[in-house]
């Protein structure tokens, strides 16, 4: 009976042995899980240290692109204002480049009728002087014997001729109305002289003649 109480103490003994190597084990594990943990809290405060930072970042972000694109917008609206009043500006422009077509050209079809009327009036002031040059000519070559005009007259009536007719007379007049119209025709406002109205551009004479 001792010898069976020794044996059972004996193995009692070795499974309280065992229990213990077992209770070290799990101790050991325990620990090791502990140092687990902590090295994952470790890494998952680091890692939400980390989403914080990108969090903060990403709401930086957010902030510079709501204002980059406000920016746009008033930048894009600035420039549609900007596109409407130089379409303004050229809609005013078209018509002011209009008008002033249509004022140059009725100035050039008055300057070229300025120019053709001042061409008109040189042709007869030309031939005008013609004919008193031709009178003044024949005067000269008459005799210097000639009778006065009133017995040549009277000798015309005698003759029935009638009284002589005063071609030099005649011919001033003829210069005297030529003058007259065109100083009539240069007043204040018309074309500038025949000169300025050349340098314009008044056309050739073979393009209008006269």
């Amino acid at each position: 009976m001792e010898r069976e109480l020794r044996q059972k103490s004996r193995e009692s003994q070795g499974e309280q042995q065992k229990a213990i190597q077992r209770i070290h084990s799990l101790e050991k594990m325990k620990k090791e899980l502990h140092q687990r943990i902590e090295v994952l809290e470790a890494s998952r405060n680091e890692e939400a240290l980390k989403v914080k930072e990108l969090e903060g970042q990403l709401q930086q972000l957010r902030a510079e692109h709501q204002a980059k694109m406000e920016a746009a917008r008033d930048d894009h609206s600035r420039l549609m204002q900007r596109c409407d009043g130089l379409e303004s500006a050229f809609l005013d422009f078209k018509q002011s480049v209009s008008r002033w077509e249509k004022a140059a050209g009725m100035q050039l079809s008055q300057m070229r009728s300025n120019w053709e009327m001042r061409r008109k009036l040189e042709d007869d002031f030309h031939q005008a002087m013609g004919r008193f040059e031709t009178n003044d000519g024949e005067r000269m070559r008459r005799p210097s014997q000639a009778a006065p005009k009133h017995d040549q007259d009277r000798e015309n009536s005698a003759r029935g001729g009638g009284v002589d007719v005063d071609v030099d007379a005649i011919a001033i007049a003829d210069l005297d109305e030529a003058n007259t119209a065109a100083a009539r025709h240069d007043e204040p406002g018309d074309a500038d002289s025949l000169a300025d109205t050349i340098t314009v551009g008044a056309p050739s004479e073979q393009e209008n003649p006269v």
